[in-house]
């Protein structure tokens, strides 16, 4: 796996949030789905403060201005009291975007095939296999934003 791979999906990631969330209000960013779903603020904070994990595990900086994100952690609940807006994370995709690029444009092909201090189903994984890793978990959560359109009354929007 080379760099380019890697900004490939994330490449494909960035075009479908972008897709997903540009008519979500702020309002309905808000709206919790039915049976207790994640908002799509919490989830696009998740996938920022995911971002910024993966630049900062990979020793690249990330810029004071940059939030600190990390109440968009699994399990807690920002959206009961906002720390950022849905618009002040929505600003924030670019340079997320950015930071990730920069980050791979740094590795090469000895960095991305070491091992590094993690555990990937019980193996410690490749620095390639882990970011390989962050970029299904941020699918992931990008699914979770068009079924939670859907399920808000939103139409599907093609990719």
């Amino acid at each position: 796996m080379t760099p380019d791979d890697l900004k490939l999906a994330f490449a494909v990631s960035q075009s479908q949030v972008n897709v997903y969330l540009k008519d979500v209000t702020p309002e309905l960013a808000l709206t919790r789905p039915p049976n207790g779903g994640n908002t799509i603020h919490w989830i696009l904070g998740h996938i920022l403060a995911e971002r910024l994990e993966a630049v900062s595990r990979n020793d690249s900086p990330i810029p004071d201005t940059v939030p600190d994100l990390s109440n968009y952690t699994t399990g807690s609940t920002p959206e009961e009291n906002p720390v950022l807006s849905f618009d002040e994370l929505k600003a924030l995709i670019p340079l997320s975007f950015d930071l990730i690029n920069r980050m791979l444009d740094s590795l090469n092909e000895n960095a991305l095939n070491a091992t590094i201090d993690s555990t990937i189903l019980g193996q410690p994984p490749t620095r390639a296999q882990d970011l390989f890793v962050y970029t299904q978990h941020e699918m992931y959560h990008i699914g979770q934003i068009s079924l939670a359109r859907r399920v808000l009354g939103m139409p599907g929007v093609g990719f």
